[in-house]
């Protein structure tokens, strides 16, 4: 019996040896993306939150849940920034020399567009402000002429960095203002923390030349607005926690605002439906639709997931439709084309789920798709 398992076992090592021999080496390749991005592309912002220093963003395909490629973005890294050319793209990231801890240096990462290999960096301040990605968190001035980065140390500022000649020019003080939203060349706006609307107006040199600062437009204890808002042409639309659309013209100084309105009929506010999530609205530009996260819950409860995605039209102020959720939402992005996907995530769940924008029809869920998504962006 001992012989006979010997040879048994010098057999299995001897097949073992022939079948790794004939084994092929692999040859690593790099793929490249088209110049031009597919409109249904998208981006999905990975804090990666039980390992925060190891940030990261994924490239998926909408039509068929392809993984395209990733960013590994350090950590607390602020949304992806795409300027108009598309050759490259743009974030604000954090590291520190000895990983958790040690000389910390901040950035901002510059990447080929079409391979992902990082290509430059710009060294700015370190005091931008740390934290899940917003809308606000950082942008480009129409323009692409300079980035903004909103710093919070607790001093309120904003860091302009000239993206062309690859240089951090200055800090403008924003006490009390937060977030920066760009409204044309040049110019940008903040919110503040009595309600009110902060325009600034920057030179070629980055400098503040001109500022105009708004009376109170919401009420900041009782109901303030959530700071994901969306832009179509030169207005800017937020919705408020108890669910009323504030709209901005963006294009005027002094950001005048449309009357607001609400999002749910009075039996729907007694039945407790109301916005949630930390990326809660998008919208479509050519058809002026907006699309809004919505649950079931009490007061405090602006953070909880979405059962349903509610349509608007931004323009009529009216409800066209609602959307079951396939699976919990806290983050909705719409893409910019004719025939529009929707797309969904969950912080709690590392799945992407994709829908028919036009029609609300669920199409395919992404899933194993890293550990915390929390925000999505499309190019």
């Amino acid at each position: 019996m001992e012989k006979k398992a010997l040879a048994v076992i010098l057999g299995l090592l001897i097949s073992s040896t022939v079948a790794f021999a004939e084994l092929e080496f692999e040859v690593l390749t790099t793929e490249r993306l088209p110049a031009e991005p597919n409109p249904h592309w998208v981006w999905v912002n990975d804090i990666n939150f039980f390992s925060l220093l190891d940030g990261k963003a994924y490239l998926i395909d909408g039509d068929n849940g392809r993984f395209l490629g990733m960013l590994g973005l350090g950590y607390f890294h602020n949304k992806i920034i795409f300027p108009a050319d598309g050759n490259v793209i743009y974030t604000t990231q954090t590291y520190y020399s000895r990983g958790a801890y040690g000389e910390r240096t901040d950035f901002i990462g510059i990447y080929d567009a079409r391979d992902l290999k990082p290509i430059g960096e710009i060294a700015i301040p370190n005091k931008r402000l740390t934290g899940i990605p917003t809308q606000g968190h950082t942008a480009i001035t129409d323009e692409d002429r300079f980035i903004l980065i909103y710093n919070f140390t607790p001093a309120q500022s904003v860091t302009v960095v000239d993206v062309k000649a690859s240089k951090t020019l200055g800090e403008i003080e924003t006490p009390g203002c937060s977030l920066v939203y760009p409204t044309g060349s040049h110019r940008f706006f903040m919110i503040c923390g009595d309600g009110s609307l902060v325009s600034l107006q920057l030179d070629d040199r980055g400098r503040e030349i001109d500022k105009t600062v708004t009376k109170p437009v919401f009420d900041p204890l009782e109901d303030p607005i959530e700071e994901d808002g969306v832009r179509i042409g030169n207005r800017w639309s937020f919705v408020s926690r108890e669910g009323y659309v504030y709209t901005f013209n963006g294009g005027a100084a002094d950001l005048a605002l449309s009357t607001p309105w609400s999002l749910q009929s009075t039996a729907e506010r007694k039945a407790s439906w109301r916005v949630g999530g930390f990326q809660i609205i998008t919208a479509h530009a050519a058809s002026g639709r907006m699309f809004v996260l919505m649950h079931k819950g009490g007061k405090f409860t602006f953070q909880d997931p979405a059962e349903e995605i509610w349509v608007y039209d931004l323009e009529q102020k009216v409800r066209l439709q609602r959307i079951k959720a396939k699976h919990p939402a806290t983050a909705v992005r719409v893409s910019q084309d004719p025939e529009p996907l929707l797309y969904t995530t969950f912080m709690g769940d590392p799945i992407l789920d994709v829908y028919d924008a036009n029609t609300g029809k669920h199409l395919r869920t992404v899933e194993q798709l890293g550990i915390s998504p929390t925000f999505l962006q499309t190019p």
